[in-house]
């Protein structure tokens, strides 16, 4: 049924013509991380910094439950289990890995799920995240790259993150004493999931040619890359809270640089030193190393530089202004 159910909006999407399915390429990035990235900086750095710690605890579950499931379960694509599926062209080099969870349903349903529960006061804004949530995960199924088990289980698991995060949320914050001790058993645990991912045995099916249908070594580095982000965020929180404690009341200026500068680290990371350091030392090493940079910089080392840099800035200003 879940086949048939995409050979339909398979047909409805040939008819449509090419102009529709651009418009569902260009919604499906919405739950892409590159996108709910910058999202996160924008409410951490400019908005609400409280929302912000929120919502990257909750992402960041997310993404580790759905990598786990994804190498843990090893279920191929659609159009691997059928024949007669053929995904969209347009957007299939990103449509890689394995299939169930969706990783874009979960993203979209744990980022615009955590703004969607902390700004649940703001009926416009709780509607417009339950849109572009549902919207993203019609998307998979529209554009043939998720069966529509793919996308209920991605939606689960991101709920899910936001369920928990709601429920541990508040006595995080309430019980600063067991920060320390807390860091140390995500760091140990994270240690546990770089072993099980990069010694777990990875299932290869093959097509009629003998060509590989899932690279297990890209899987590896998806899964590691996201273990890498979450513990530098966690460790990156916890430092930030521990010396710099930043405030989001500075002016627009400062906020705009805040992000622009953030959005720029995350690209250099993710774009320049991952190539450089695959080179080196290879794809894995890399991709861990650069994501748990990332997520530190981005949590704590440019929040404790921007912070000197407004306050330099206000007291040359002041000066200024007293001459």
């Amino acid at each position: 049924m879940d086949i048939d159910y995409l050979l339909a909006l398979q047909q409805l999407r040939t008819s449509l013509g090419g102009g529709v399915e651009q418009i569902f390429v260009l919604i499906t990035q919405l739950g892409h991380v590159n996108f709910c990235l910058p999202v996160f900086l924008i409410i951490y750095l400019c908005v609400n910094k409280r929302a912000g710690i929120f919502l990257i605890l909750t992402m960041t579950i997310s993404g580790l439950l759905a990598q786990f499931i994804k190498i843990g379960l090893a279920i191929n694509r659609p159009w691997v289990i059928s024949s007669e599926v053929q995904p969209s062209a347009i957007d299939l080099e990103h449509a890689t890995g394995y299939s169930f969870p969706s990783g874009h349903s979960a993203y979209a349903a744990s980022v615009y799920g955590s703004i969607a529960w902390y700004f649940r006061r703001q009926k416009w804004v709780v509607a417009l995240c339950v849109i572009v949530a549902l919207l993203v995960m019609f998307s998979r199924n529209y554009l043939g790259y998720h069966t529509p088990q793919d996308v209920a289980a991605g939606a689960i698991v991101g709920l899910v993150a936001v369920a928990f995060t709601v429920k541990f949320f508040p006595w995080l914050e309430s019980h600063p004493e067991h920060h320390a001790k807390l860091i140390a058993g995500v760091l140990v645990g994270c240690v546990i999931a770089i072993l099980w991912v990069v010694f777990k045995p990875y299932p290869v099916a093959t097509d009629a040619s003998g060509a590989a249908l899932v690279n297990p070594a890209e899987m590896m580095e998806d899964c590691l890359q996201v273990i890498g982000i979450f513990a530098g965020a966690m460790l990156g929180l916890f430092l930030e809270q521990r010396h710099v404690r930043f405030e989001v009341t500075s002016h627009w200026g400062f906020r705009v640089m805040r992000v622009g500068v953030a959005i720029a680290a995350a690209l250099l990371f993710h774009k320049v030193l991952e190539v450089v350091l695959g080179a080196a030392i290879g794809g894995a090493a890399a991709v861990l190393i650069c994501g748990f940079g990332m997520g530190i910089t981005l949590a704590y080392l440019w929040p404790a530089a921007f912070v000197r840099i407004e306050a330099w800035w206000l007291a040359r200003k002041d000066a200024q202004t007293l001459v």
